[in-house]
């Protein structure tokens, strides 16, 4: 999501997360910040250690989502930048 002015970036993650799939999460340390680039603009994104607080992901996704092992991530296609986020969970054993 896109952070609002004024807004920490854990903040604008909680409020992101609640605002598109209906949960409260908590948002702990930060893994890192990842830069790509697109034809037309760039995008920084900054990753968070998160955990589930309050509601029910199972209703509120899409039916192509599934709940995955941090090993099993590799198995999986993405882009570029979640590639390199779910590496560095594999890297640190989450």
């Amino acid at each position: 999501g896109k952070q609002e002015d004024g807004e920490s970036l854990k903040n604008c993650l909680k409020r992101e997360i609640n605002e598109e799939l209906g949960v409260k999460i908590m948002v702990g340390e930060q893994l890192g910040v990842f830069q790509h680039a697109y034809t037309h603009f760039k995008v920084t994104l900054h990753a968070f250690e998160s955990k589930l607080v309050n509601g029910d992901l199972s209703l509120n996704v899409h039916q192509a989502v599934e709940w995955a092992n941090v090993e099993s991530l590799g198995e999986f296609p993405m882009g570029k930048i979640d590639r390199q986020i779910s590496q560095l969970l594999a890297a640190r054993g989450n």
